[in-house]
């Protein structure tokens, strides 16, 4: 598992973060990408490769979360849907509300 994270600056840090599971004989495991921003009081973590999210009250926490819960989504699914992602970009920018 890796990631970089410099923290207190609030901003957007997409990460990767490598798991596996072992069904039966075969291993499976897959690299996902994500980003960890806070969400006061909390770090919210979302998956750029399935659609889950999750949150804890340290970065820590919060992508120890994420990966349960996609392991988890994982086991329930039917069908496999899991979307690559090669690249990442963050951006900010200012919009008229």
């Amino acid at each position: 598992m890796f990631y970089s994270f410099e923290a207190g600056d609030g901003a957007l840090h997409p990460m990767v973060l490598e798991f596996g599971r072992v069904c039966g004989d075969t291993a499976f495991v897959r690299a996902i990408k994500f980003y960890v921003y806070k969400e006061a009081p909390y770090y919210v973590s979302q998956c750029l490769n399935v659609d889950v999210s999750s949150f804890g009250d340290t970065v820590e926490d919060a992508i120890r979360n994420l990966k349960e819960a996609v392991e988890l989504h994982f086991e329930d699914i039917k069908e496999d849907d899991y979307r690559l992602v090669e690249e990442v970009l963050v951006g900010e920018g200012v919009v008229n509300a």
